[in-house]
């Protein structure tokens, strides 16, 4: 199941590409060998639009109840998500769900029918936060878009900065408009603040556009910026659970198997379908048909290890074991501190999904 998404307008082949790759049986260090789902597996591409529940929904149904799939992998928020465990229920059947991670994935998932991939941006903001606030100190001045506001990302970094000592902070947001959304009064706020440093949350267009003014601004030489993976600036650093150039083994050969099959670098959301294809892939199909429950039970289970390292995908509970790292560009600075779902301070987001619906950069 696939979104529409403005920044990934490829996130369709992409997510395809790295899924077969990855349900192939492609080589992972560390891992077993695998004995492929099927030499030639059918793979159905359903359009969902913006991810809205109701044609998330209705798709979800018809792959389960009319197409009789044995597992759906798609795109899907952690707000729509919620309202889709019945479905799942009444089903039995496998859904591995995948996204960037702006929501916190609390016990609100939980179902042994759902299986839970991710970037995890809400941990990497934490991870920001806490690296950030030590490096600079201060009151941190937060910038962000109006749509960035609807995920965890705020909470996260607020809370990962004050892990390191922060007190409060300052919070500019963009004004909601009828045309594009203009991101000059951002930039406006830091000249009259000047902060000892802002954390940057916007992306695609708006992200341009901003750049455009803080590299013409004085305070280029005056407030520093940290961001997340999406801002899109050589000259500031993030935090994130993966980058192309992450030096594991299993993101070496990940990275060298869908350059040479595809021939270009790998996106994050062909990384996300690799990885739970690599999930899938130790499946023996080479006996009859494998039910719904067989591939249920496997990926209960299943640990490969991916480009992050062991991939569990298990929702009961959600983990977010991968490192986090501090980027600057395409350069892997330093693994940094992190935090996990059961994190107290995130104990308010456990058992109710707040935010926007759609999965986030999917619009």
């Amino acid at each position: 199941m696939f979104p529409y998404s403005g920044v990934f307008p490829e996130l369709k082949d992409e997510f395809r590409q790295g899924f077969l790759l990855g349900l192939g049986g492609a080589a992972a260090a560390g891992s077993a060998a695998a004995t492929p789902v099927a030499a030639a597996p059918t793979v159905l591409a359903e359009f969902i639009q913006n991810g809205d529940l109701k044609t998330t929904e209705q798709a979800l149904q018809k792959l389960f109840f009319y197409e009789r799939v044995d597992v759906v992998a798609g795109i899907v928020g952690n707000c729509v998500l919620h309202d889709l465990l019945p479905t799942l229920e009444r089903a039995q059947a496998p859904l591995i769900v995948h996204n960037l991670g702006g929501h916190f994935p609390g016990r609100y998932l939980s179902s042994p029918y759902l299986f839970y991939n991710s970037l995890h941006l809400w941990k990497s903001e934490w991870a920001m936060g806490k690296w950030a606030q030590a490096r600079y100190g201060g009151v941190p001045a937060v910038s962000l878009s109006l749509y960035e506001a609807g995920y965890h990302f705020l909470e996260s970094f607020k809370n990962g900065a004050g892990a390191s000592g922060a007190e409060t902070l300052t919070l500019n947001v963009m004004r909601r408009e009828d045309g594009p959304a203009d991101p000059l009064p951002l930039v406006r706020f830091l000249e009259e603040q000047q902060p000892p440093y802002s954390h940057v949350l916007v992306s695609g267009p708006e992200a341009e556009r901003f750049l455009s003014y803080y590299d013409a601004s004085p305070i280029r030489d005056s407030v520093p910026l940290t961001s997340h993976p999406f801002l899109g600036a050589e000259h500031i650093p993030f935090a994130s659970t993966w980058i192309a150039s992450l030096d594991t083994p299993g993101n070496r050969a990940f990275v060298s198997a869908y350059l040479s099959a595809h021939g270009a670098e790998p996106s994050v959301f062909a990384m996300l379908g690799y990885e739970s294809g690599l999930a899938l892939s130790g499946l023996n199909a080479s006996g009859p048909r494998l039910s719904r429950t067989q591939i249920v039970a496997h990926l209960s289970t299943a640990s490969p290890i991916g480009p992050r390292g062991p991939i569990r995908l298990s929702s009961q509970p959600v983990t977010a074991p991968q490192p986090v790292y501090l980027c600057r560009g395409t350069a892997v600075l330093e693994r940094l501190d992190d935090t996990s779902t059961e994190d107290p301070a995130f104990a308010h987001l456990q058992e109710v999904a707040t935010g926007w619906a759609n999965p986030y950069l999917c619009v």
